[in-house]
């Protein structure tokens, strides 16, 4: 009796894994089981925009406010995993699973004003409102039913896919309504709820379509993941893949077309520092020509570098595509327009710039960084 309890109790822990959220046991005992999500983060307010300096009697225009975040999603509440011999017993739980609440936008900040006669930055963008989170899902499973163990995702380098085929799975459940008559009236869930039904298994395997030896990608890792009989492939280092899914019964089959090394993405480099004030530039130049067309975005986090003293954090900063341009292999980064005070952004002070750098292609994003110390 004490295996077999055993044998049941790992069966409860396996299921609870596989799916993720909790398992419950009805045993005629009143239960309260609290599965909520929480409520999301509010988005922050966008601060206002730094006025800038009046030189002469050239016109400017102001700066612009920053951008409101948008509230954060609530989360939804957890899966419920029931383990019960009758439904009668269902009744003695009491189970919550309602979804948190979205978190409020952050409201944009106001624009600076002009010099002689330059216009009013306009003010930032109120964000959006968060999503509710959703409820949770509640999985009847009668005691003694057997559930085969399956992972419906993985982690694996391609070389080690190329030569060990993997196997990945998902369970298929049958949809109900009526979850709010088998539960106490006090319980906060869905109407509807799941009764397993079958697993299905998906071996992964790789195809390798390609001239360059595949031990050259040791490196490059993809998540695999299957849903609703539908595979999901990241691959979120190493070199970038030009590939296509074949199945064939069962078995899903990436063919890898073509390899686009991750250096492709690396050659950047910082170059000068031009001009001051609203129209100080940063050049990063493109090393070489990449094979592919690549999405290329920046974020900043600027520091002003004092004597004898530890750098001053500035902010950091999204830059904004309209603050971007490139000509002949070199981006041009507007950095004069970013929001942090005009005093800094004159001649004879040091900033040290820190980029990262957000390089898309295919689908697959790559994340560069690059360190700077300039004197302006």
């Amino acid at each position: 009796m004490i295996y077999k309890s055993l044998i049941f109790i790992l069966v409860f822990v396996l299921t609870q894994l596989a799916f993720g959220g909790e398992a419950i046991f009805a045993n005629n005992q009143k239960q309260v089981i609290d599965l909520s999500g929480n409520d999301g983060i509010d988005g922050t307010d966008g601060r206002d925009a730094e006025q800038i300096l009046c030189i002469g009697s050239e016109v400017r225009d102001g700066l612009d406010g920053e951008d409101g975040a948008n509230g954060e999603p609530g989360f939804d509440g957890d899966n419920a995993f029931v383990h019960y011999d009758s439904l009668d017993s269902l009744k003695s739980i009491t189970l919550i699973q309602n979804g948190g609440l979205g978190g409020r936008p952050g409201i944009g900040g106001e624009g600076s004003f002009g010099c002689n006669g330059g216009a009013t930055g306009e003010k930032g963008l109120t964000g959006l409102h968060g999503e509710h989170g959703k409820y949770g899902k509640i999985y009847l499973i009668k005691n003694g039913t057997h559930i085969q163990n399956v992972r419906n995702s993985r982690v694996v380098s391609l070389v080690d896919l190329f030569y060990s085929p993997i196997v990945i799975g998902e369970h298929h459940w049958i949809k109900s309504l009526g979850a709010k008559d088998l539960f106490n009236p006090k319980s906060n869930i869905r109407d509807e709820y799941f009764l397993y039904d079958y697993t299905d298994q998906f071996t992964i395997k790789v195809k390798w379509a390609n001239q360059d030896l595949i031990s050259n990608y040791t490196k490059t890792r993809l998540a695999v993941s299957i849903k609703d009989g539908d595979l999901s492939i990241q691959n979120y280092t190493g070199a970038v893949l030009n590939y296509r899914v074949i199945k064939e019964d069962n078995t899903y089959i990436i063919e890898v077309l073509e390899v686009t090394d991750e250096n492709q993405f690396h050659s950047l480099s910082f170059g000068k520092m031009r001009n001051s004030d609203e129209k100080l530039l940063v050049e990063v130049v493109e090393k070489y020509k990449p094979r592919l067309t690549i999405e290329t975005s920046f974020a900043a986090s600027i520091y002003r570098v004092k004597s004898n003293k530890e750098d001053e954090l500035i902010g950091q900063y999204q830059i904004k595509p309209k603050n971007v341009y490139q000509v002949d292999g070199v981006f041009y980064l507007e950095i004069g327009k970013l929001n942090f005070p005009a005093i800094y952004k004159l001649r004879g002070n040091k900033l040290r710039i820190h980029l990262s750098i957000y390089r898309k292609a295919l689908g697959q994003t790559r994340i560069v960084t690059l360190k700077g110390l300039f004197k302006i």
